[in-house]
């Protein structure tokens, strides 16, 4: 893979240190915490920027979305909130911020227009006018919010007034949009393979980067995340590079100066959604296998290793999975599933090697190990190198009885 000659490409070395360490163990046989089914299929998710909560679209009939507020520990409507509704054909994002009582939702009207709608929940009422494009982000402070336009430009608006503050223009075709926690700096990532940063104050570009491919041709990135303390920024490829390699990598910058620091293939039919966790060195991803079936893994890019949190079987289960985010301040994650229903998730007990989730490594599990090997995309690889292996055999004797001895 290469990239313009702007950008070092450092491989998959350690070339900083992290200031936090993952736990990617945790996710995997992640404990349940809630299940909400709601009166229509849910669409997109998004944690409250300052956490505790999660805020979710459904369809409630032809042309009509309505978003919703989750409390983070029940599923329950969160107190003290009104559900809040677009004229819309589909939407394509959501954010949410307890403190200003915001909710902002990406949609497509029904006119075919992508636009997003700033909204009050304790009045239902919009704030200020609609703003061009679909893809959204929050600072921390929900304050600001950040709207990604089809007509080559960011938007930054005050969460408060609804009024615009400023705009960054952006070549490419946009696919999402993002903002560290600090509101300092500003990304965008496109379908043609640009990932920009900006700061946010002088509008300053930071770095902007292409992405191509062995052939040349740019790699698709579908999403965009900046770590909680603004050291990364990552995104993840789509499926449709031309060579297999290619296609659903995430890849992780430097927000310094926008070198390439890790590299990784964690969906091989392309990536949907990438978000940091609370760690520096650990990123979510929901993507595809190349035939198609929903996946959710965790990567810790130092140790370059990745837990498969959801297989295909489980998405199976859930109808499939829709969208995803991850609550930084009660370490809990939650899906929309076409089931009609969100699900939430807390860490388990990080015993890779239970893979049955009985508490006890033993005979059950070795016949997991022998029945999927040599193959990808299954929690049998417990060393994360993306096939089951005599590695992943050694992984299983070693840890050998009872989970926790």
């Amino acid at each position: 893979m290469n990239l313009n000659a702007s950008t070092a490409v450092m491989g998959s070395f350690l070339v900083m240190a992290a200031p936090a360490f993952a736990q990617v163990e945790g996710f995997h046989d992640p404990e349940p915490k809630w299940s909400t089914s709601l009166l229509g299929e849910p669409t997109n998710i998004a944690a409250a920027t300052e956490g505790l909560s999660f805020a979710v679209c459904w369809s409630a009939g032809p042309g009509l979305v309505v978003a919703s507020v989750h409390d983070v520990a029940t599923g329950n409507l969160l107190e003290d909130t009104s559900l809040v509704s677009v004229p819309a054909i589909s939407t394509r994002d959501v954010g949410w911020s307890p403190t200003t009582s915001r909710i902002a939702i990406g949609y497509v009207g029904t006119d075919g227009t992508p636009r997003t709608r700033l909204l009050d929940t304790r009045t239902s009422l919009p704030v200020g006018g609609e703003h061009v494009g679909d893809r959204i982000a929050f600072d921390a402070s929900g304050t600001m919010l950040v709207v990604g336009g089809f007509d080559d430009y960011i938007r930054v608006v005050d969460a408060i007034s609804g009024s615009l503050v400023r705009a960054y223009q952006f070549e490419g075709d946009l696919s999402d949009v993002a903002i560290d926690s600090t509101g300092g700096v500003v990304g965008a990532c496109s379908a043609d393979g640009a990932i920009e940063l900006w700061d946010m104050l002088s509008g300053q570009s930071l770095f902007r980067n292409e992405v191509v491919g062995s052939d040349g041709a740019a790699l698709g990135l579908t999403s965009i995340s900046i770590s909680a303390g603004c050291t990364y920024v990552g995104a993840g490829t789509d499926g449709s590079a031309a060579l297999a390699a290619e296609r659903g990598r995430a890849m992780v910058w430097a927000v310094a100066g926008g070198a390439l620091l890790y590299d990784r293939q964690i969906a091989d039919g392309g990536i949907e959604k990438v978000v940091w966790t609370q760690s520096e060195s650990e990123l979510l991803a929901l993507g595809s296998t190349s035939v198609g079936e929903l996946i959710f893994s965790a990567w810790d890019i130092v140790e370059d290793r990745t837990v498969l949190s959801i297989p295909p079987s489980e998405s199976i289960s859930f109808g499939g999975l829709h969208d995803f985010d991850f609550d930084r301040a009660s370490s809990v994650w939650a899906l929309t599933t076409g089931n009609g229903s969100v699900e939430a998730f807390g860490p388990g007990l990080g015993c890779v090697s239970d893979l049955d989730g009985s508490g006890t490594v033993d005979g059950s599990d070795l016949a997991m190990v022998l029945s999927a090997w040599d193959r990808a995309n299954t929690t049998a690889d417990q060393n994360g190198d993306g096939v089951v292996n005599g590695v992943d055999l050694s992984y299983l004797l070693t840890n050998w009885g009872a989970c926790g001895d």
